[in-house]
């Protein structure tokens, strides 16, 4: 069963965007770089999408994940459109029964 994104998932790109670090960025987010890593694993697979280009000197969102973080920075003009794009995949992938409102 494919789920919509969560908002979490999409602060924590946000975020990556803006330290460009997963250790500042999960530092920043409160949780450990080991659960922030996994949930851009999980945003990225859900996608179908790579996020994020990563070497062993740096790491850089690709195009798709600049286009999604500037797209979800969460500020309160953005926060509508984050719910109404879940609730629009949510709807989309047959979801439904979730009722989110």
């Amino acid at each position: 069963m494919t789920y919509p994104p969560t908002i979490k998932q999409l602060r924590y790109l946000v975020a990556l965007q803006k330290h460009l670090h997963f250790g500042q960025a999960a530092k920043a987010c409160f949780v450990t770089q080991a659960a922030f890593s996994l949930a851009i694993k999980e945003l990225e697979s859900l996608l179908s999408l790579a996020l994020v280009d990563r070497n062993s000197h740096h790491i850089m969102l690709t195009e798709a994940g600049l286009k999604i973080a500037e797209y979800y920075a969460c500020d309160d003009a953005n926060q509508k459109f984050i719910h109404d794009f879940v609730k629009a995949w949510t709807k989309v992938m047959n979801l439904d029964r979730f009722d989110i409102h």
